[in-house]
């Protein structure tokens, strides 16, 4: 347990999310991506997201040579790895930001207000 995550993220020049399986919120890997951190992801991680390969992170296989490869391919790779960095941020601004969410979730409801709905 660390008391501010913060310190950790800005530090960290990669991030990995080797989440297996499962459905559940993906904290780890929206915490990353709204760092703006490039990161390496198993697929699994990625379900449920607009999360794209090669686009806003780097999917692994999963195996130990998998993991390696999208580390080194994002180490050696400085542009890439700025570029994803980059489109992740932007993603998560625009997808997973609470405010945004609380946005939509309020034009919903009102929506279904204004129609009468039960």
């Amino acid at each position: 347990m660390v008391e501010d995550l913060k310190c950790y993220l800005a530090a960290a020049d990669i991030a990995i999310c080797p989440i297996e399986h499962g459905s559940g919120t993906k904290i780890k890997l929206l915490e990353s991506l709204a760092a703006g951190i490039p990161t390496v992801a198993f697929a699994a991680a990625l379900d449920g997201t607009d999360v794209r390969d090669g686009m806003h992170a780097l999917v692994a296989d999963k195996n130990d040579a998998g993991l390696l490869s999208a580390l080194n391919r994002l180490a050696d790779d400085p542009d890439l790895s700025s570029a994803i960095g980059h489109a992740a941020r932007q993603l998560a601004r625009e997808r997973y930001d609470w405010r945004t969410i609380a946005q939509q979730l309020e034009h919903h409801l009102l929506h279904l207000v204004d129609r009468g709905a039960p």
